[in-house]
């Protein structure tokens, strides 16, 4: 190794004078509405019918929109919309009878015409009477306390029509549950087609809105679980123990990689049967449901395989062969990335750091990052910490790290494939400088100046 190495709370850098990056961290806490509310003894014969689970689907990002417009909005962080049901009457002209030369024909017209008039006032005036004179009929329809703010439900597992009808109106969504009881049993088997999962919901939307809404599915996010980048498997399990309440053993025996190779493929290659950098980081929405660790798991793990398909490995491999004469497997690709993730502030700086390390890894040369060390420690790397023996001290090892060390996002995934064409061996990156250096020289110039 050609320097000391110390440390510095400011700057990242190969070579020398570098600080541990900051493990990421991210919590996601939910509420539900207690699902044990008595059930309505006035339900009609569905009411005690089961809701079937809620079908669990993964969406990238909080504000993906389903391929129909919801009736309510679907997004954690919205715009408060107000629905309204336009009801449009058709109506239809009469057609005049033909001029006619006797008075008689007029008289008998003149006749009909008073006689029609008279049955559309009373028929007219009696509905009106009804509406006016029978709220609860208006209800049926429309609800007294429309007022445009939303609520958020979650409907339980196997719960039965009466108790759904009397969690709405414990959220005030309906003021009464008998007449949505009769609603829901005007539509054909909805009790049964009502998926549990946590929704928000218009407070006073219409009856047939209020039932479509919940025949479609939950429309919260409610326990999504948001992956950053950078994030460690060992955050990772604090992460989900901290959305789902899973007891973090039962977390760690979901992580182990053979368990997935059947599906999955591309894990085979896993060294020590861990999964690191392949749980890729986005946010995942389970339709406001508890997942079960190894749901989440193949989540991730599909949309890894996704969002790498646009990548050509192959391509990458014969490149970096040809110009930095070092072999590249998939998963060492992985690794780098890893790294780089880690290391890298910009999207601009990625490839530039990719470039530093593939000069190295040409020369033999120990890569130098404190970000490897600080997957052992997690946490803060020390000058001391530099010094132990590890298979992730890559100031005392040459080459990549056994495992990758995070999961990396896109971006440090396609930098590690496609590095810029530079002499750079040294980099300075704080978040005000980004410095990169050919020469031990020039890089302790660059930390000095930044001092």
């Amino acid at each position: 190794m050609d320097t000391k190495p110390t440390v510095s709370p400011k700057g990242k850098h190969a070579g020398a004078a570098q600080h541990a990056p900051q493990a990421a961290n991210s919590s996601v806490q939910s509420a539900h509405v207690p699902a044990n509310v008595p059930a309505d003894a006035s339900a009609n014969a569905s009411a005690n019918a089961p809701v079937p689970n809620a079908h669990v689907s993964m969406v990238d990002g909080a504000n993906k929109q389903r391929a129909h417009k919801p009736l309510y909005p679907t997004s954690a962080a919205r715009t408060h919309e107000h629905l309204t049901r336009v009801h449009a009457s058709r109506g239809g002209a009469i057609k005049a009878p033909a001029r006619s030369a006797q008075t008689h024909a007029h008289a008998h017209h003149y006749t009909i015409v008073a006689a029609i008039l008279a049955v559309c006032v009373v028929i007219g005036g009696g509905y009106f009477a009804f509406k006016f004179a029978n709220p609860a009929a208006q209800s049926a329809r429309f609800q007294a306390n429309a007022d445009g703010t939303e609520a958020k439900v979650t409907i339980p597992k196997g719960a039965s029509a009466s108790s759904i009808a009397a969690l709405l109106k414990e959220a005030d969504v309906i003021d009464d549950t008998t007449q949505f009881l009769k609603a829901l049993g005007n539509h054909l088997n909805a009790a049964q087609q009502i998926k549990s999962g946590t929704y928000l919901l218009m407070r006073g939307a219409d009856f047939d809105q209020l039932i479509d809404r919940l025949i479609q599915g939950p429309n919260a996010q409610e326990n999504a679980l948001s992956v950053p980048e950078g994030l460690t498997s060992a955050r990772l399990v604090e992460l989900i123990q901290t959305t789902y309440g899973i007891a973090p053993d039962s977390i760690k025996q979901s992580l182990q990689a053979h368990s997935y190779a059947d599906e999955f493929p591309f894990v085979k290659d896993a060294h020590n049967d861990s999964l690191e950098g392949f749980l890729f980081p986005k946010t995942y929405d389970f339709e406001g449901k508890v997942p079960q660790t190894p749901t989440i798991v193949k989540a991730m793990l599909a949309q890894y395989q996704k969002e790498v398909s646009v990548l050509d490995f192959d391509t990458a491999r014969k490149a970096i062969k040809e110009k930095y004469h070092v072999t590249m497997s998939n998963y060492d690709f992985l690794t780098l990335a890893s790294i780089i993730e880690k290391e890298a502030l910009t999207d601009d700086d990625r490839p530039l750091v990719a470039s530093v390390f593939y000069n190295r890894l040409k020369i033999d040369k120990p890569l130098e990052s404190d970000a490897t060390m600080g997957y052992v420690t997690a946490g803060k790397v020390t000058a001391d910490d530099l010094k132990k023996q590890s298979p992730y001290n890559s100031y005392l090892n040459r080459g990549l790290p056994p495992t990758p060390i995070c999961s990396p996002g896109l971006p440090s995934m396609a930098a590690a494939l496609n590095p810029k064409d530079t002499s750079y061996m040294y980099f300075w990156i704080t978040e005000k400088e980004h410095v990169f250096s050919e020469t031990y020289e020039q890089h302790q110039e660059a930390i000095k100046k930044a001092s």
